[in-house]
């Protein structure tokens, strides 16, 4: 299920603004967290691949 949701282009608009309007201290700790593991660049990989291909 998790990787349908995924899948869809719309989602992942909401997603991203859902991301946007997330508390800035969970924001502040994400970023932080992506520094140090570089994981944004993946898992937006992982959010625009097409697992029906």
């Amino acid at each position: 299920m998790m990787a349908n949701w995924l899948n869809h282009a719309e989602n992942k608009a909401y997603f991203i603004e859902q991301m946007i309007h997330l508390d800035s201290q969970i924001v502040d700790d994400f970023y932080k967290w992506n520094e140090r593991y570089g994981m944004i660049e993946q898992l937006f990989d992982l959010m625009t691949c097409d697992f029906n291909a």
